[in-house]
């Protein structure tokens, strides 16, 4: 049942990711403004992580129905301790961007829960792995979707 849910989670939450990296540039310009559109540079970081994220969380609530929610709040103890530390360390170097590598290293603490819920339960990744792997890698090329497109209108017009 759990990795059904999981299958679930990630079919239903990663299309909506990657609808709003390719749309985003459109609603965070009409709806906050141009001065708001380099934060989109981090956005498929974070959509990644939260996608991530949105995996661990639902094994996290098993791990609390079964009583082992010490391993729980080691994992995310662990998720804020390597989020802290490599956002101190990349955002001075790549700027922006750097918090979203930080996002995306920090995820590494859920080892301890996929550990966890090992011990209780077998679970296998074999049915969203394809689904994960490919939504990430929409959530980037999508992203750069709408810099392609202004890229080529501006050479089309300068020539």
């Amino acid at each position: 049942m759990l990795e059904r849910a999981l299958y679930l989670q990630v079919v239903t939450l990663g299309p909506l990711l990657c609808g709003f990296a390719l749309f985003g540039p459109l609603v965070v310009a009409h709806m906050l403004g141009a001065r708001w559109t380099p934060s989109l540079s981090v956005y498929p970081f974070v959509a990644g992580g939260v996608l991530i994220n949105s995996v661990y969380n639902l094994q996290a609530s098993a791990l609390f129905v079964v009583g082992k929610q010490w391993i729980v709040m080691q994992s995310y103890a662990a998720h804020v301790g390597l989020l802290t530390v490599s956002t101190l360390v990349l955002l001075p170097r790549l700027g922006l961007v750097g918090y979203g590598w930080a996002e995306l290293l920090s995820c590494c603490a859920y080892a301890g829960i996929h550990a966890g819920i090992a011990k209780v339960v077998p679970i296998s990744y074999g049915r969203i792995k394809p689904w994960i792997l490919t939504l990430f890698a929409g959530l980037f090329l999508l992203s750069l979707a709408p810099k392609l497109g202004h890229a080529m209108l501006n050479w089309r017009f300068a020539r």
